[in-house]
């Protein structure tokens, strides 16, 4: 069975347009930054010298116009790389990417 490309060039360009929001600039000058909205539960750790959070439960974050939602994140704090997993939904005006896992950077 031959599937179709086109559900992978939308989602990488879908995530090409929702990273163009990450350097979008605050009143202060700096990039916006993620906001948790929600989590069951929080922990922060050290790993390997980094600080590093993870939310777990009905993880819900807002970037701007854009939410994302996801059964566990985890977030690295330092470098701004922020792993979602397990029911993945990022919905930005009217536009919705869902996924199993995404690798984001703030």
């Amino acid at each position: 069975m031959r599937r179709s490309l086109l559900p992978v060039v939308v989602w990488v360009g879908w995530l090409i347009l929702a990273n163009a929001a990450v350097w979008a600039q605050d009143s202060t000058g700096g990039p916006k930054r993620l906001q948790l909205l929600n989590a069951d539960r929080v922990v922060g750790d050290v790993v390997s010298g980094e600080a590093v959070d993870q939310a777990f439960g009905n993880v819900r974050f807002r970037q701007e116009t854009t939410f994302m939602e996801a059964d566990r994140v985890t977030y690295y704090t330092e470098r701004g790389d922020v792993i979602f997993r397990g029911n993945v939904r990022f919905t930005d005006e009217g536009d919705t990417l869902t996924a199993a896992r995404v690798f984001y950077n703030e």
